[in-house]
């Protein structure tokens, strides 16, 4: 692989007999990723060609958005896109308004991996705001920097509800297959609190990569897996039993206690992820929701340390040769679900023929492209 001023060039599968920073950045699907997969933009970028644009990735909750006219933003990789609840009850996705926040090419300061705080806040390259109720009194000119005055024009956006689930998939050729078909128990685990509404979702962000905090929130013993799901056997940290399954890429789905407890992650730097948390079952005041939420805070704080304590480890680190970086992977010789999930990752980005100066965007040509 060459590195030039326009870009990384990725061959596809198979082609040239270099060491590609592809090749060198994944290897084979059984090795574990080097701690620069962990850290790296060209690995982002790579991870948004091969996954973020051609997977159902959960973006939130169906409670999040109740009336009609609410809108859920949701940046998926670098594509800023939104979901409005329909007159009839019905979703429909699309790519927001302006991709580049109206923009006519991306800033420097905007493609360095980190989400930026910006007016347009509807960008592709910028943080996420809360769901937007119809309702509210800054919601005209809100709606506006995502749907703009004719919504019917923008881009379509695939949607699909898994339980109580928001789904996208931003790849049309991929839309018509959704994933998890073998997890529907899982799915089905994930528990609507519909007079929770938009605020019962809580949001933390973590100095850690997505990878990282997806295998150390499900880390237990594998008890069965499938091309885009694996659920595994966990003990919490009160020694609490409890049943964890990742929906690959974005989702972890924990089980205890008659409750459900989902964790939608969300990349917002090179190694920092937001994480979408949502209880699902049954409480019958604010006060019963909130104590179960420091419960289960509590309970998942220490897998969360564990991610971060891992990022750490993977920084970079100039007297180590390249080469000699295996030898720090993040998860190498780690528990299940950490061979899964990098195999996973490998394949959806081994299998991508893509060139990263050419990325997927929200164009007339959206697709997939040999």
């Amino acid at each position: 692989m060459n590195r030039t001023s326009a870009g990384l060039t990725v061959e596809p599968p198979g082609a040239g007999s270099g060491h590609s920073f592809q090749e060198r950045a994944v290897g084979d699907a059984a090795r574990s990723l080097p701690p620069r997969a962990f850290r790296s933009l060209d690995f982002a970028n790579l991870e948004d060609e091969g996954i973020w644009t051609r997977s159902w990735v959960s973006i939130g909750f169906s409670d999040e958005i109740l009336a009609p006219g609410d809108v859920l933003p949701f940046t998926v990789g670098r594509h800023g896109v939104h979901v409005e609840r329909q007159a009839d009850g019905g979703l429909i996705g699309r790519f927001n308004k302006a991709q580049h926040g109206g923009c006519r090419a991306v800033p420097l300061q905007c493609q360095t991996g980190a989400k930026t705080k910006c007016s347009f806040t509807a960008c592709g390259y910028s943080r996420d705001r809360r769901p937007i109720a119809r309702s509210a009194a800054d919601a005209e000119l809100a709606l506006d920097q995502y749907l703009g005055l004719r919504p019917e024009r923008l881009l379509p956006v695939a949607v699909r509800m898994f339980g109580g689930l928001i789904c996208v998939n931003v790849d049309p050729l991929d839309a018509a297959a959704p994933s998890w078909r073998d997890a529907a128990i899982a799915v089905e685990d994930v528990a609507e609190a519909k007079k929770r509404g938009a605020e019962a979702t809580h949001w933390l962000e973590f100095d850690a990569d997505w990878k990282l905090l997806a295998h150390h929130l499900a880390a237990g013993a594998e008890e069965s897996s499938g091309p885009d799901f694996i659920r595994t056997l966990i003990m919490l940290d009160s020694g609490a039993p409890a049943a964890a399954t990742i929906l690959f890429p974005n989702a972890i789905i924990i089980r205890a206690y008659g409750q459900t407890c989902t964790v939608v992650l969300q990349p917002t730097a090179l190694g920092r992820t937001l994480c979408r948390i949502r209880l699902g079952g049954e409480f019958p005041t604010d006060d019963a929701y909130s104590a179960a939420l420091r419960l289960w805070l509590g309970e998942i704080a220490p897998r969360l340390s564990a991610a971060e304590a891992a990022q750490l480890a993977a920084r970079f680190d100039p007297t180590d040769r390249e080469l000699e970086e295996a030898e720090r992977a993040p998860l190498r010789n780690a528990a299940a679900p950490a061979a899964w999930l990098q195999s996973v990752v490998n394949e959806a980005i081994r299998s991508t023929p893509r060139i990263a100066g050419e990325a997927f965007y929200a164009t007339s040509q959206t697709g997939r492209r040999a």
